[in-house]
């Protein structure tokens, strides 16, 4: 207990101070913590595949679930949502290819572990944070009839992921979950 509350006492001591020095320069700040997220994912993945032993644990009915660097599986979920989160918005911020090149890599590696991590809450919040940051940047200026027209494609979308993936009740606890 003691350790964790060190370690998440110097993660907000370095949070607050990384936001007062980029608070006038967002995109700054945006993509610092990108990097570090990614260097995270990174370090999650690259941890995970060379001492499965040690952080991989087993869950209900014997499935394996990455917990990463972290201490439980949905906290790598958590931690590959806000890499998620970040990546989507650095990816319209960035005017480099190759910065969208590695973002793009980035996506995939923090998809990747969450679904490894087996974090439903976290890979549905996801792909709608993802959904929602492109809508923003993507379409907000849209007239109504194109609007309606994405809005329709997304319900039937959603109608086809639970359909074959999840059921009313499955869903209902992930979304309040999420929320």
């Amino acid at each position: 207990t003691l350790k964790n509350f060190i370690f998440l006492l110097s993660v907000l001591f370095i949070s607050i101070m990384t936001a007062l020095a980029f608070s006038e320069n967002k995109v700054a700040l945006i993509r610092w913590l990108f990097w570090l997220y990614f260097l995270l994912t990174l370090a999650s993945i690259i941890t995970a595949l060379l001492f499965p032993k040690i952080v991989i644990q087993s869950g209900q009915g014997g499935v394996a679930r990455w917990m990463g660097i972290t201490q439980h599986a949905n906290e790598l979920g958590a931690q590959e949502l806000v890499s998620i989160w970040l990546s989507s918005n650095l990816f319209f911020l960035s005017k480099s290819k190759f910065e969208k090149l590695i973002i793009l890599f980035a996506i995939s590696a923090a998809f990747y572990a969450i679904l490894k991590a087996d974090s439903m809450t976290s890979f549905i919040t996801a792909l709608v944070i993802t959904s929602y940051v492109c809508y923003c940047y993507l379409f907000w200026g849209l007239n109504l009839s194109i609007k309606l027209i994405l809005y329709a494609a997304s319900l039937l979308g959603f109608l086809v992921i639970v359909t074959f993936y999840m059921s009313a009740s499955e869903l209902a606890t992930t979304t309040l979950e999420s929320t």
